[in-house]
């Protein structure tokens, strides 16, 4: 089986794909001659195996107002105290996101945890690479966004840095765990991931962040 890889970068209608293309959203499944599949930026167009069913997904309406929506949650959330009532007290807060290889609205909910956590704690980010490769400043700054790189101290994990690791006890069958020093070291912790299918693990986030 063969594919047309075509590129965007800014999402929205893409150019280059032939007519009969079923997309996510597409509710006409019997009519599509290929099927994209998100790839990258872009897609990747594969043609119909005869024969084949394919199933369309209907995709719920994107939130219109997303940071309404943060703000509320972190100030009503189900089953704790709001985050403002959290932060109390607190001097340092390390808040987790998913790399770049996880869909996540990452500089939305940044933006909308550290407004509600104010100015008065110290906020680390670090971007929960797990066993992938850290990332460059460069990449921190296009995952993140300038301000907050410049408001908040950022750490892209590295597992294999045994110096920026500290072993906190063992689990399971006396397997050795080990945690980013900084994630311990501080006061309040927040995991801020995306729930998704994974191949290994069963879902992603959550947790496994």
């Amino acid at each position: 089986m063969t594919g047309v890889l075509t590129g965007s970068s800014t999402g929205g209608n893409r150019k280059g794909a032939p007519d009969g293309v079923l997309r996510p959203g597409t509710t006409d499944a019997a009519s599509a001659d290929v099927v994209s599949l998100p790839y990258g930026k872009g897609e990747l167009i594969v043609p119909r195996v005869p024969g084949s069913h394919l199933v369309a997904r209907a995709d719920p309406a994107p939130i219109s107002d997303l940071t309404s929506v943060l703000h509320e949650a972190l100030r009503s959330p189900i089953g704790c105290l709001p985050l403002g009532e959290l932060a109390r007290g607190v001097t340092s807060v390390v808040i987790a996101v998913c790399d770049a290889t996880r869909p996540q609205p990452r500089v939305q909910v940044l933006d909308a945890l550290v407004s509600e956590l104010g100015d008065r704690p110290e906020v680390t980010v670090i971007i929960a690479t797990g066993s992938h490769v850290p990332l460059t400043p460069d990449q921190e700054l296009e995952l993140l966004g300038r301000a907050i790189c410049e408001r908040c101290r950022v750490i892209s994990h590295d597992a294999r840095d045994q110096d920026s690791l500290t072993f906190v006890g063992t689990v399971g069958n006396e397997v050795p765990l080990w945690l980013n020093r900084a994630w311990v070291d501080s006061e309040l912790r927040i995991s801020a991931g995306v729930v998704e299918p994974h191949f290994f693990a069963g879902f992603s986030g959550g947790p496994k962040m």
